[in-house]
């Protein structure tokens, strides 16, 4: 069970490895998108009819779709798990698995079912931020992801990291570390934490 726990975070590199999604709700249409984004190969187990968008993902070669219920036997040779809020009942035995033999799976909104919590992800161009309250409040979370989505939405912040990018790129190695401190000098994120209840102005 994660709530209370202190996580460690991490970024997985998923590319070419094998991923399952049970569901086919609207956040699992969000979720296998960031899969095939990042480069996995997606089989999805749905008890539902998928949507068009669902459909339209496995038009790309990179998604695979069946229409039954989830087995722990379908963790086999997969790399991560995500479990959908709508198919959390089909949840347990696959939680059992994963928890026995050390895999990745995540219930969404249900830490007690999860291996893993699921960050809220902020990207601007190169960035990437991840977010998570440790299965505390998912919901707080996704509002944090987002006001800091709103935050670094200006274009010119992702065509200047991008300018950072290629500088660095250029650079001999040992010069990068200097070159890019120096670039950044005068960045700075402002804002402040508002709670419910807190009086404005």
């Amino acid at each position: 069970m994660l709530r209370g726990v202190v996580v460690f975070p991490v970024m997985l590199d998923v590319r070419d490895r094998r991923a399952l999604v049970v569901g086919a709700d609207a956040d699992a249409v969000g979720r296998v998108a960031r899969l095939v984004e990042a480069g996995a190969r997606v089989l999805v187990l749905t008890l539902a009819e998928p949507p068009p968008e669902m459909c339209t993902l496995e038009e790309t070669g990179c998604v695979h779709i069946e229409r039954r219920a989830a087995r722990p036997a379908d963790l086999d040779g997969v790399f991560v798990t995500y479990v959908s809020t709508a198919e959390e009942a089909q949840a347990p035995p696959l939680h059992a698995r994963a928890a026995a033999e050390g895999r990745l799976l995540c219930t969404v909104d249900r830490p007690e079912l999860s291996t893993f919590v699921n960050p809220a992800i902020v990207r601007a161009g190169h960035l990437s931020i991840a977010i998570s309250t440790g299965g505390a409040s998912p919901a707080l979370a996704r509002r944090i992801r987002e006001d800091l989505g709103e935050m670094f939405a200006d274009p010119r912040f992702a065509s200047w990291l991008d300018a950072l990018a290629q500088e660095r790129a250029a650079l001999p190695r040992g010069e990068r570390a200097r070159t890019g401190a120096e670039a950044v000098r005068g960045f700075s994120i402002e804002g402040r934490v508002k709670l419910p209840g807190d009086r404005t102005g």
